[in-house]
C-alpha cells in the first residue's frame, strides 16, 4: 500500500516593524504532497498568496495567506482500495487578542471530508519575539481509501487560512489520478494479484541420442504447460504438468530441440513464458576405428573409449563383432557411424575337395570364394578350373586375397579301394548236435556277397550283424563268403567250426550236506545234462540223479548225502520230547538242546496232558471248590462262603460278591451282607502258566407270602409266594399268597 501526505509546514513571515503595533494576529502554514515510497515527486506546493489586513475591532489587521497550486506532474496512480493519508501541521502566533482560524478539506470519491477545523479563542498569551506570542501548534493524519476498481479519477483538496475577526482566504486544487495494479500485478476482478514468474535451465548441448536434464521453477502460477517448439515431439516433457522440477530427464534427442514452458495464474489470466534450446553434438570414433590385417583376430581392447573418443558406442562394446577377412563391421558413436575392415587371404571354393572314385566333374565352376584365381605357381591369373583329376591324383591352383597371400587349392579324386570281408562263427567249437551263429562285415564292396563251402551257395548281404544259424552240427564244418568291389576285384574269408564229444560229470550239488541243511546248493552236472534234481535227502539219508554225456560221451550217476543230527539237554518233568525231522530255527553251528515246548520241531518238547508251560516248567492244571453254608436262608438271613484251590497262584471273586482278589483258600469263611434275594457267588483261580478255572455256588432266599395290589384290574398276583384263589365273584376276588418255608 502506498500513502501520500498533504503537509502544512510552518513558515515564518516577518512583517515590517512599522506595522507590528497594529497587527492583530499572524498565521504561518505550509503544504506539500510527498510519496511514502521515497520518490522525489512532490507535485503540490504551497505558494505565498499576499499581504493584507483586517478590522474587527482593530484599526489594521495584516496577515499572510497561502493557497495550494500544482507544479510538475499532477497525475498519480494508485492500487485499487489503496489507502491515502493526508497530514496537516499548523503553528499560529497572535498579538493582543486575535486568534487564528484554519481548516483543510479533501473531496475524494465524491465525499468531502474535513481534515482540520481549528479555532482557539481561549489562548494564554506569552510575549515572544517582536511581541508575537506562540499560542498553538497542531499536527494530524487522516486516511481515505481510493476506488476499488481500476479507472481514471480525481480528488479536490482545499484549504482556508486566516485569523478571527478577519476574512479567511480559501484555495483548492484538483488532483487527477488513476487506480491501476502496480507493476508485477494484474487485476483479477476483485484485487491485484502478483503475476506468475517462471525460470527454465538446462544444458546448452548434449551428445546425439542423449537425454537432457531440465530444471524449472514457477511462482504465483496455477498451471504450467510445456511444449516442444523445435525438434521431435516429446511426451515426457509435454505431458509433465509439474510447476517445479529439478534435473528432470526428458527423452533422448537427435536434433536441436527447443523446450518451452508457459505458466498461468488462472484468477488474472496473466502468463509467464520461458524457453531453452539444447543443441545436439555427434560423437567421434575411437582408436579401434582402423584397417586390420588379415591375421588380426580381435580388437586390442573393448571399452567404450576404444570404440568412441566421445559419445556412447552402439551396440555396446562387448557386442561389436570383429570383422571376418574381407568384411566390414560398423558401430555408432552418438550419431557418428564408425566402420572398420579387415584384409583377407585368398580362400578356395568348394571345388577344392576330395571326390569319390566314381565322380568325374567339379561340384562348382567357382575357383575362389575369396580373392582372385591364379595357377599353381601363382605366376598368372586363370579364368577356369584346371583339368579334373584322374583316379588317385590331384589338380592344383591358388587364390590371392587383399593381404597378397596366395592360398593353395587342391582337388583330389579317390582311387578304387580293394574290398575286405570278415566272417566270424560264434562259437567256433560246439558239441555234437550243437549250433553256431555266422556274422560278417565287408568294406569297399558293391552289390552282394556269395556264400560257399558247407553252407548254401547263394547271395548274401554285404553285412550281417544279426547272424545266420546253420543246422545242428555232428562234424566239423567250413563256411566261406566272397565279395567284390566296383572294379570287379574279389576277396574271400572262411571260418571252420569244430565239433567235439562231451563225457558227463557230476556238478557241485553232488556232496554231503549237514543235517540242518534243507536245500541243494551248486549245479547238478559240470558236464552233460540232467532233468530236475530229486527231492532233497532226509536227515541221515541220500538222493541220486544221472548226468548224460553228448556226442557219444559217457553217463555218470551223482549222489547227495544229508548227515543225521541228535539232540542234547534234559526234557523237563511232566513233558514229552518231540523227535520229528522239522529243524526250523536250527543251523549247523548250533549246539542243540531241548527248548520251546508245544512245537513240532526236532529237539523240542510238549507238556503232558493235564499240565501247561509256565515259562520255566510244566505245571499241573489248577482246581477250585467254593461252598456256601447254608445254601438256603430266610429273607434277611446270611450264609458263610468257604473255598479251597490247588496249583493256583491267584484267585478273583465275581458274580454277586465284590469283584476283588481273594486268597487261594479260605476255610474260616466269608459272610456276605444279609440276603433278600437269591445270590450266586463265583471264584476264578489260575496257575503260573495262566490257565484259569472257576467254581460257583447259589444261595436261595425264602420269603413269606405277599400279595400284589399294584393293579386292581389284574387280581390274584403275589410279590412273594404262590397265589391261591379263595373267592371269585362279580363283586370281589379273594386270594392268598403261600410263601416258602425252611
Amino acid at each position: 500500500m502506498r500513502t501520500f501526505y498533504l503537509r502544512l509546514q510552518k513558515g515564518l513571515f516577518f512583517l515590517i516593524a512599522l506595522f507590528l503595533v497594529f497587527l492583530g494576529g499572524a498565521n504561518f502554514a505550509g503544504a506539500a504532497l510527498i510519496r511514502t515510497d521515497g520518490s522525489s515527486d512532490n507535485p503540490i506546493t504551497l505558494q505565498e498568496y499576499g499581504l493584507g489586513g483586517c478590522g474587527g475591532g482593530r484599526s489594521l489587521c495584516m496577515f499572510v495567506d497561502y493557497h495550494l497550486s500544482s507544479t510538475g506532474n499532477s497525475f498519480f496512480d494508485f492500487s485499487p482500495n489503496e489507502r491515502i493519508g493526508i497530514k496537516t501541521e499548523v503553528s499560529t502566533y497572535a498579538w493582543y487578542v486575535s486568534w487564528p482560524k484554519y481548516n483543510m478539506k479533501a473531496t475524494i470519491n465524491g465525499v468531502t471530508k474535513e481534515i482540520v477545523d481549528y479555532r482557539d479563542p481561549n489562548t494564554t498569551y506569552n510575549t515572544g519575539l517582536y511581541g508575537l506570542t506562540k499560542v498553538y501548534s497542531h499536527s494530524k493524519e487522516t486516511y481515505f481509501t481510493v476506488e476499488s476498481s481500476p479507472g481514471n479519477y480525481s480528488a479536490i483538496f482545499s484549504s482556508k487560512t486566516g485569523i478571527e475577526m478577519a476574512t479567511q482566504i480559501e484555495s483548492s486544487i484538483t488532483i487527477n489520478y488513476t487506480v491501476a495494479c502496480p507493476s508485477g500485478k494484474t487485476w483479477s476482478g476483485s484485487s491485484c494479484q502478483l503475476d506468475p514468474t517462471v525460470t527454465l535451465s538446462g544444458p546448452s548441448s548434449v551428445l546425439f541420442e542423449t537425454s537432457p536434464s531440465l530444471t524449472w521453477t514457477s511462482t504465483n502460477s496455477d498451471t504450467c504447460t510445456k511444449s516442444i517448439t523445435t525438434g521431435a515431439p516429446d511426451s515426457t516433457w509435454s505431458n509433465n504438468t509439474l510447476k517445479n522440477g529439478s534435473n528432470v530427464a526428458v527423452n533422448a534427442i537427435t536434433t536441436a530441440t527447443t523446450y518451452q514452458i508457459i505458466c498461468k495464474r488462472n484468477s488474472t489470466g496473466a502468463t509467464a513464458t520461458k524457453s531453452i534450446t539444447v543443441e545436439v553434438t555427434n560423437g567421434t570414433c575411437g582408436p579401434n576405428d582402423k584397417q586390420y590385417t588379415a591375421g588380426a583376430t580381435d580388437y586390442p581392447s573393448k571399452t567404450n573409449a576404444d570404440f568412441c573418443a566421445t559419445g556412447t558406442a552402439s551396440p555396446s562394446p562387448s557386442s561389436v563383432s570383429f570383422p571376418s577377412q574381407g568384411a566390414n563391421v560398423s558401430w555408432t558413436c552418438s550419431g557418428t557411424t564408425c566402420t572398420v575392415s579387415r584384409n583377407s587371404d585368398g580362400a578356395c571354393s568348394s571345388a577344392a575337395t576330395n571326390y569319390g572314385s566314381t565322380v568325374n566333374t567339379y561340384n562348382t565352376t567357382s575357383m575362389c570364394s575369396v580373392g582372385t584365381a591364379y595357377n599353381a605357381s601363382h605366376t598368372s591369373t586363370i579364368t577356369t578350373l584346371p583339368t579334373f583329376p584322374s583316379s588317385g591324383s590331384s589338380s592344383f591352383w591358388t587364390c590371392k586375397g587383399t593381404s597378397n597371400v596366395y592360398t593353395p587349392c587342391e582337388a583330389t579324386k579317390e582311387a578304387v579301394s580293394a574290398p575286405t570281408v570278415n566272417l566270424v562263427a560264434t562259437p567256433s567249437t560246439v558239441v555234437s548236435g550243437g549250433t553256431t551263429n555266422l556274422t560278417w562285415t565287408s568294406t569297399n564292396t558293391t552289390g552282394t556277397c556269395t556264400s560257399s563251402g558247407d553252407w548254401a551257395n547263394t547271395t548274401r548281404a554285404l553285412n550281417n550283424a544279426t547272424g545266420v544259424v546253420p543246422l545242428a552240427l555232428t562234424s566239423d564244418k567250413t563256411y566261406t563268403l566272397t565279395c567284390e568291389n566296383s572294379a570287379g576285384v574279389k576277396v574271400s574269408d572262411s571260418v571252420t567250426v569244430t565239433v567235439i564229444v562231451v563225457n558227463a560229470d557230476c556238478g557241485t550239488a553232488a556232496k554231503t550236506y549237514p543235517g540242518t541243511d534243507t536245500a541243494y546248493s551248486g549245479s547238478a552236472c559240470s558236464f552233460g545234462t540232467t532233468g530236475s534234481l530229486p527231492t532233497f535227502p532226509p536227515i541221515g539219508g541220500s538222493s541220486t540223479w544221472t548226468c548224460s554225456g553228448s556226442g557219444g560221451g559217457s553217463t555218470v550217476t551223482c549222489t547227495a548225502i544229508r548227515n543225521a543230527i541228535s539232540c542234547g539237554g534234559v526234557v523237563p518233568s511232566n513233558a514229552t520230547a518231540y523227535n520229528g525231522t522239522n529243524l526250523t530255527g536250527l543251523t549247523s553251528a548250533t549246539s542243540y538242546s531241548y527248548a520251546a515246548p508245544n512245537s513240532s520241531a526236532k529237539c523240542e518238547f510238549s507238556c503232558n496232558s493235564g499240565y501247561s508251560w509256565s515259562g520255566s516248567a510244566c505245571v499241573a492244571a489248577p482246581t477250585v471248590d467254593i461252598v456256601a453254608t447254608p445254601l438256603t436262608v430266610a429273607s434277611g438271613g446270611s450264609t458263610t462262603l468257604t473255598w479251597t484251590s490247588t496249583n493256583t497262584t491267584k484267585c478273583d471273586s465275581t458274580g454277586d460278591w465284590a469283584n476283588i482278589g481273594r486268597a487261594s483258600s479260605n476255610t474260616v469263611g466269608f459272610t456276605p451282607n444279609p440276603l433278600t434275594s437269591d445270590k450266586t457267588y463265583t471264584l476264578t483261580c489260575e496257575n503260573s502258566a495262566g490257565v484259569k478255572v472257576s467254581d460257583s455256588v447259589t444261595v436261595t432266599v425264602l420269603h413269606d407270602g405277599l400279595c400284589d395290589y399294584s393293579n386292581p384290574a389284574i387280581p390274584g398276583r403275589c410279590i412273594y409266594g404262590t397265589p391261591v384263589s379263595l373267592t371269585n365273584s362279580l363283586t370281589e376276588y379273594l386270594w392268598m399268597c403261600v410263601g416258602s418255608s425252611l
